[in-house]
């Protein structure tokens, strides 16, 4: 019996390593700054729903912090996105 592997987790793992190129970051962090700000939360109000300081939600948003697959799972519960949508960051990027 073979371990399985959640697909939403197997996901933010993919992610994670496109999350390795700083620009990257800064779309994810925009992506969530802007869901955010669709549903009408305060960045404070989401980051203490998710038991995330203010300053590190902050920080993931303005693409200076890396997200962890915890908290990418915590945010797409609170924002109520998928965690692809809410990672989504195009392959067929050139940002040399």
């Amino acid at each position: 019996m073979g371990i399985t592997i959640d697909p939403a987790f197997r996901l933010v793992m993919e992610v994670q390593k496109m999350l390795d190129d700083p620009l990257n970051r800064k779309i994810v962090g925009a992506q969530i700054r802007l869901y955010r700000i669709r549903r009408g939360i305060e960045q404070s109000t989401l980051a203490n729903s998710i038991n995330m300081t203010a300053s590190k939600l902050c920080k993931i948003e303005n693409g200076t912090q890396r997200i962890s697959p915890e908290d990418a799972t915590a945010l797409s519960d609170a924002l109520s996105i998928s965690l692809d949508k809410l990672l989504a960051v195009s392959e067929n990027q050139d940002h040399d």
